[in-house]
């Protein structure tokens, strides 16, 4: 079975000083759970898949997009963490995490600051895409 790399990255994320004094544990991998979206806004982030370029053939290589949403009480707030993500995201090289064997994340496109429309209140949020390489096979 191929390890989630989703929640390798979230875990990764989470471990940050930086991130946990602005979030805590509030990082989540595919979307934000509605106990937490009744809380909203404050500070958290979600990680999602968003596709990505072709597969690599017979390499056992993810290499994919993902999206990383960092919300905020305030727009400057979500830049802040988002700025804090990006930090951990960007210093990814050869990284171990829950079995994937993180290769890097790539800003691809972002910051975006931006307003969640489809809540009715408008969270503030960044918006930022990232291209994932990471191994297919577990690692220990």
């Amino acid at each position: 079975m191929i390890p989630d790399p989703l929640l390798a990255l979230r875990a990764l994320v989470v471990a940050d000083v930086d991130v946990a004094a602005l979030a805590g544990t509030r990082v989540f991998a595919a979307e934000l759970p509605d106990d937490e979206a009744a809380q909203m806004p404050r500070a958290a982030a979600v990680i999602a898949a968003s596709g990505g370029p072709p597969d690599l053939g017979y390499a056992p290589l993810a290499h994919r997009r993902i999206d990383v949403r960092t919300y905020g009480e305030t727009p400057l707030g979500a830049m802040e963490l988002h700025l804090a993500v990006h930090a951990v995201l960007k210093s990814l090289r050869r990284t171990p995490s829950q079995g994937v064997l993180v290769h890097s994340a790539a800003l691809d496109a972002g910051p975006v600051a931006m307003r969640e429309p489809e809540v009715g209140a408008e969270w503030p949020f960044v918006f930022a895409s990232y291209e994932l390489l990471a191994s297919e096979q577990a690692v220990a």
